[in-house]
């Protein structure tokens, strides 16, 4: 019978794994695009025309046009079910646990997303195989055995990052369904030769929203399911998520080593419409085979797929160099993290990573026919992977590992721990997590060891190395210190521009007193360090708390004795930084209270595939524990501003954000039907923004979304101008004028990040922050103007635009205290000077 296991995600040590394939392999030598998109207008209106005729049919367009075909393949209605009739999680779990009765499948629970859904993971193989599960993985994991019978190979399906996409879900639990009672004898064969890891489903609340938009709006594209809980992605910043859906394919991949992993995707913009063909084959992206070892396996699975599909009939684009003209239609993965991604992390494993994509928009081609080609994808990959290419893609792991391996042993990175442990402690886990080797001190105090001897060596200089990782290292991104020691060459350190030294150079600023009633004594604590938003709004919960903020960036609280214990509570989330007896004559604000904070989440913002900004954003005020309210249009402009002290407009597309959905989108305009949502902030909103911000409140706009609407093209809340830095957009470091000290406390003098929009301002709108380095040196990245009895503060960046950007979104998070801190001696509008 076939078993079902819970078992907790594994994220550290699998690192070992790697090096005893790799030593037991040696010893076997015989085994050896711009986020802010603009669709053409000169899209053809498709009607329902039947079938076309076989020789009206070119075998494809133009590569790149963007003219459709004139054609529906088949009715709208028949490419998808609505979300009712969609298989829901609840059924799925049912499915999966009646499989686990196969003696060919045994069931694991390694997951669960935020908001309770358990993350499925079924292991399919011959029933021989399923009985020792955990002897062939340990197996594996040591490496091919010298002689006899190979140890069968696991490769991973995994499905449905992104929630629009339904037939991924259906079409890999009937896979499994498929092979776990399929009696022909080549499937018994390759079975016996492969563990099949399938993932059905990796964020499955992501999927849910879909299914509940689909319920509602049928032929709606469902993207408000992209992502998980936060409209996270779960393989695109890979190497810098913590998120649990993410982890849980950590956990999988750790533990089991695949040699394969094979991303199920669809296309809802192009495939069928501007592309005659259905299917894309691997290689997606054009590959250097003499660049990366596992290139060319890369496109021998490509050309086994596409065989399969035409062989059923399909029309395929397979182009073996990967240059087909052919690219996701909204694919911001170039802009967020593209080194960080699972691809990239894979090619660095020396594990071969590939994806399919197939056409899902409404006409393009039947539900069946979506569900099929995956089915058939997956079965022409066990095949191929069962015959001879089994070996190849040991060989192809065995070899990135004997070049990682063959290293100086001198040469390794130091990570003190007498910093931020916060930052440290995340670091660690995301070390570990994608299995990189960290070695702990026995001393507290100690320095933690990553030696570049190491099988992940690329893993590791990627996040380690400024120069080898860039602004995707956690040196930039997280602010984490490091040493190099070098092959012999003595010890350099990288790290970034950190907070200024403390002492002389952290004086009150002019014009202001010592913190009136500055505390003292056995209940006063101060602190700084990533996790010190988190502490201070926890501080700020507690009754009799009182938290001060000072001119270098850290916080200092009194805490009444009777609530003494919340001193420990700072202690656990963030960094004691300086002795109590110290902090007289460094006062700058005080804050009474938490802000309250109010995040525009309607039309223009939310996603991801356009560069909306939200799903970081909550992301990050979660991290922080701010107490936010999402807001809608008809929120806004039904007063819900009376009970926030600050309004957040993300990232996103501002014509959206005013007008709602845009047909300028191809995922909004026919075939697909609009999600029927909100309409924009245009007229009624404006108006109640414009008041919220006379009344006191501070409006924070972010980018070409609540950056743009200010401006007097738009909502005319400034009288500035926006030039938008795309398609040039490029990390650019930004340093503050004398007047943005306060944004950049606790973070020193610049910080990195995606130069998207410079703004052009009059002198009564006063410049916080410029760009030093990228496309528009010495442009305003962040300015600030009031009106009324508030105040308007716009990025021309997003602060969080990478899940481990703690250092450029503590800008959005100093921004957002400032609503609400009282300035002792100086009026805050002319900012002070540090």
């Amino acid at each position: 019978m076939g078993r079902t296991h819970h078992r907790p995600c594994v994220g550290s040590g699998c690192h070992g794994g790697a090096f005893r394939l790799y030593r037991r392999a040696v010893r076997t030598s015989t085994m050896l695009r711009p986020p802010f998109i603009r669709a053409s207008r000169g899209f053809v209106r498709m009607e329902h025309l039947g079938p076309p005729p076989a020789q009206d049919a070119p075998s494809r367009l133009m590569p790149g046009a963007e003219a459709a075909s004139p054609r529906l393949r088949v009715r709208r209605e028949l490419s998808q079910p609505p979300g009712a009739a969609l298989i829901s999680h609840v059924q799925l779990m049912r499915r999966v646990q009646e499989l686990g009765g196969s003696a060919r499948v045994e069931v694991r629970v390694v997951g669960a997303t935020q908001e309770g859904r358990p993350i499925p993971l079924l292991a399919v193989s011959s029933a021989e195989n399923i009985a020792k599960l955990e002897t062939i993985r340990h197996q594996h994991l040591a490496g091919p055995p010298p002689t006899g019978r190979p140890v069968p190979v696991p490769v991973l399906f995994l499905a449905n990052d992104h929630g629009s996409e339904a037939s991924q879900v259906q079409a890999l639990l009937e896979l499994a369904e498929e092979l776990a009672s399929d009696d022909a004898p080549e499937t018994g064969a390759a079975l016996r030769s492969v563990i099949v890891l399938i993932m059905p489903v990796v964020s499955p609340d992501g999927y849910e929203r879909s299914r509940r938009e689909w319920t509602n709006h049928p032929l709606s594209s469902g993207r408000s399911g992209d992502g998980n809980h936060y409209g996270i992605g779960v393989t695109r910043e890979y190497l810098h998520s913590d998120e649990p859906e993410t982890s849980a394919v950590k956990s999988v991949i750790c533990d089991w080593q695949p040699l394969l992993v094979w991303e199920v995707q669809e296309d809802g913009a192009s495939l069928g419409r501007t592309h005659t063909e259905v299917a894309v084959a691997p290689p997606l992206r054009v590959v250097d085979p003499g660049a990366a070892p596992t290139a060319r396996a890369e496109q021998r699975v490509g050309a086994a797929i596409a065989a399969a599909w035409r062989a059923a009939g399909y029309d395929v684009l397979h182009e073996p160099t990967g240059r087909h003209a052919w690219s996701f239609a909204g694919d911001n993965a170039a802009r967020v993290a593209p080194e960080a991604g699972l691809r990239a992390a894979m090619a660095l494993s020396g594990v071969v990573a590939v994806q399919t994509v197939s056409a899902r928009s409404p006409g393009t081609q039947s539900w069946e026919d979506r569900n099929q080609q995956k089915r058939i994808a997956g079965r022409a990959i066990l095949m191929h992977v069962a015959g001879d290419a089994g070996e190849d893609l040991v060989r192809t792991r065995v070899d990135v590992l004997r070049r990682a391996l063959d290293h100086d042993a001198a040469g390794r990175y130091l990570i003190p721990t007498d910093q931020d442990p916060a930052v440290v402690r995340h670091a660690v886990s995301l070390l570990e997590g994608a299995g990189v080797h960290v070695e702990h001190p026995t001393d507290p105090g100690g320095t933690l060891v990553v030696p570049r001897r190491q099988a992940l060596k690329g893993l590791a200089d990627l996040l380690l190395s400024p120069q080898r990782g860039g602004d995707g290292s956690l040196v930039i991104a997280m602010g984490l210190v490091v040493h190099e020691r070098g092959d012999g060459q003595g010890e350099s350190e990288r790290s970034p521009a950190g907070p200024p030294a403390r002492g002389a150079d952290s004086a009150a600023p002019d014009g202001a007193r010592r913190l009136a009633g500055t505390p003292s004594g056995p209940e006063t604590v101060t602190f700084s360090g990533s996790g010190a938003m988190a502490a201070v709004n926890r501080l700020l919960r507690t009754p009799g708390v009182r938290v001060g903020w000072l001119a270098g960036g850290d916080f200092v609280a009194s805490v009444p004795p009777a609530e003494h214990h919340v001193v420990e509570m700072v202690r656990a989330v963030a960094l004691e930084t300086i002795n109590e007896s110290s902090i007289h004559g460094a006062g700058m604000g005080y804050l009474a209270r938490s802000p309250r904070v109010g995040v525009y989440a309607g039309p223009g913002v939310r996603d991801a595939g356009r560069a909306g900004g939200l799903g970081r954003v909550r992301w990050y005020l979660r991290d922080g524990e701010f107490p936010a309210t999402l807001l809608r249009a008809s929120d806004i402009v039904s007063g819900a501003l009376d009970d926030v002290d600050v309004l957040i407009v993300p990232a996103g597309d501002v014509r959206e954000i005013l007008r709602g959905w845009s047909d300028d989108d191809l995922l909004r305009r026919f075939p697909w039907d609009s999600p029927g949502d909100d309409g924009g902030l245009a007229g009624d909103g404006v108006s109640a923004i414009r008041s919220f911000i006379d009344a006191g409140g501070t409006f924070i706009g972010i980018d070409a979304g609540g950056g743009w609407l200010a401006t007097r093209d738009h909502a005319h809340l400034l009288d500035v101008g926006a030039d938008d830095l795309r398609p040039d957009v490029s990390m650019a470091t930004v340093r503050p004028d004398a007047t943005g000290r306060v944004l950049f406390a606790g973070l020193g003098d610049s910080v990195r990040v995606p130069a998207g929009t410079a703004f052009v301002h009059p002198p009564s709108v006063r410049r916080l922050a410029g760009y030093s380095s990228g496309v528009a040196v010495d442009a305003a990245a962040i300015i600030e103007g009031h009106a009324g009895a508030g105040r308007v503060v716009l990025f021309g960046f997003d602060p969080t635009h990478r899940l481990i950007a703690r250092r450029s979104a503590r800008l959005l998070g100093n921004a957002i205290l400032r609503a609400v801190a009282t300035w002792d001696g100086f009026d805050d509008r002319a900012t002070p000077q540090t």
